[in-house]
């Protein structure tokens, strides 16, 4: 990662958007997806959220959607490929964008 010294540095944070954040109570696949891109960039964000996603089936071609629904199958979601699903969390977004605002401008004011 070219700015990877950079970033370690400074206050960061990481927000991991995925559909394995909504369908696994535990996070645990989405947690694995953010050890390995820390592990191979070398950043390490002082805060993450592991956040879920939305999907978006009426977007999605023929294939994409074949692929989606078999990951959402697997992982006992929707099977309804006819709508879209909204699995964010804004207030849980919301909570940790004050958090890190807090963390940084505690962190400048002395």
């Amino acid at each position: 990662m070219a700015h990877r010294d950079q970033l370690n540095v400074k206050l960061t944070a990481f927000v991991s958007v995925s559909l394995s954040a909504a369908l696994e109570p535990e996070h645990l696949e989405a947690q694995k997806y953010v050890d390995r891109f820390v592990a191979e960039t070398g950043w390490r964000p002082n805060r993450t959220l592991l956040l879920p996603g939305a999907l978006r089936n009426t977007g999605y071609d023929y294939f994409k959607l074949q692929i989606v629904k078999h990951i959402v199958m697997k992982g006992g979601g929707p099977a309804d490929t006819e709508s879209d699903y909204e699995f964010t969390n804004w207030g849980a977004l919301s909570k940790f964008v004050d958090s890190f605002v807090e963390m940084v401008e505690g962190a400048h004011c002395c």
